[in-house]
């Protein structure tokens, strides 16, 4: 029994630990500091993007990366491998709602729910996939983290097939970003637990 107590403890804290800096990488870094602390990582270096392996992942997530420029890292996002599904996204849902109540345990409420659909028709489980990849839908669960915005996303490349990211920013530089997503979307605060659709 203590085994267990202990393992699961550990498991949060090392959960939580994993966004103390987003995967344990720090806002600012250069690629030498990648270097300096031994994380391997391929340079994109005409798109200002590495592909990395960070000291921290979560086990749902296969794929980091960090965005970079002249002042170092700005961002650092993370997706699952593609998942295959029926047209409803109901393998996609599955996966997304694991993700989210671990999210929910480390933060608590998120602070922006985004459900939007742009059109009754797309309210149909089976139109679900074709108005991900068509860019009609957009699902976002976003929570606000000492400076950090972690946004946990939807998307879908085509009716049998999506994924789900994580991106982890500086509040303050997606300040616009979220004032758009209300302002376009609909967004909207959630209050409590049965205000999150999902």
């Amino acid at each position: 029994m203590k085994k267990t107590v202990i393992l699961c403890l550990l498991l949060i804290v090392a959960a939580s630990f994993a966004f103390a800096a987003p995967f344990g990488i720090e806002f600012g870094w250069f690629l030498s500091d990648l270097d300096a602390n031994g994380i391997r990582y391929y340079d994109y270096s005409d798109e200002h993007f590495v592909a990395l392996i960070p000291p921290f992942d979560y086990w749902l997530l296969s794929y980091y990366f960090a965005d970079y420029n002249q002042d170092g890292i700005y961002c650092v996002s993370a997706a699952t491998n593609d998942i295959t599904t029926s047209a409803d996204g109901a393998e996609l849902w599955s996966n997304y709602t694991t993700i989210l109540k671990d999210f929910y345990a480390f933060y608590g409420m998120p602070n922006l729910i985004v459900d939007y659909y742009a059109s009754a028709d797309l309210k149909k489980p089976a139109n679900f996939m074709i108005g991900l990849a068509n860019d009609a839908i957009k699902i976002s669960t976003i929570w606000f983290v000492d400076e950090y915005a972690i946004s946990l996303n939807i998307a879908g490349y085509d009716e049998k097939t999506g994924i789900i990211s994580c991106e982890v920013t500086k509040y303050r530089d997606s300040i616009t970003y979220f004032s758009d997503l209300k302002k376009n979307y609909g967004a909207y605060f959630p209050a409590t637990k049965d205000d999150i659709p999902w």
